[in-house]
């Protein structure tokens, strides 16, 4: 589940939520994002795959680069497969 603020823009932060069997487990990573997606056909009942973009051009901007990280279910917690995108400032 993602969640964000009050009145979000796209540049607003994202927070994935994680949950297993219902049960919340903690958070997809420790810092909240800007333009994070959910890719349901990516992902399983084991697998969640989120898309993180950075480095836009601007704060409305689909450009810059995408990331795109998976997180499994290992047995008694959640381990993120791929590398998370660098987080910088907000775009120019």
């Amino acid at each position: 589940m993602l969640v964000t603020v009050q009145d979000a823009t796209n540049s607003s932060p994202d927070q994935a939520l994680m949950f297993h069997r219902g049960t919340f487990v903690g958070t997809a990573t420790p810092r909240a994002y800007p333009f994070t997606n959910l890719i349901g056909p990516a992902s399983t009942n084991d697998i969640v795959v989120l898309s993180y973009r950075t480095r836009q051009s601007c704060d409305g901007c689909q450009d810059g680069i995408l990331t795109i990280v998976g997180f499994a279910w290992r047995g008694d917690h959640v381990q993120i497969l791929d590398s998370l995108p660098e987080l910088f400032d907000a775009p120019p």
